[in-house]
């Protein structure tokens, strides 16, 4: 029975020597941090005269590739369009089959339900 209490008993202190150790390390990181930061300043944009304005990105449209084929074939063959617009689609389905752009009259788009 001694033996259990004084297993118990050194597991506490371990315990909170642990904890001491822990707090000690936690205190010692955040002076540190205090000491770093206390040669910073917090000022206004007009305060730095060298500082780049912020621009803003113009993204591009991404490509887009779709899938094509005429009601004789089996095949779909795939086509890039780097514009998003019916006149693109027109060019690129003309140029695709040899045609000339103003036999292309009509687009059907198929879907899981149907034309």
């Amino acid at each position: 029975m001694t033996i259990g209490l004084n297993l118990l008993n050194e597991m506490s202190n371990l315990t909170v020597r642990k904890e001491r150790e822990t707090k000690r390390t936690i205190s010692q990181a955040l002076t540190a941090a205090n000491e770093g930061a206390q040669h910073l300043t917090i000022g206004a944009a007009s305060d730095h005269p060298n500082r780049p304005n912020k621009v803003a990105r113009i993204q591009r449209p991404r490509p887009v590739t779709i899938y094509v084929k005429k009601s004789d074939e089996k095949i779909y063959n795939a086509l890039c369009l780097a514009k998003l617009s019916l006149e693109h689609l027109k060019e690129e389905v003309a140029a695709k089959y040899s045609l000339p752009k103003n036999m292309v009259a009509k687009f059907y788009k198929r879907t899981k339900r149907g034309l």
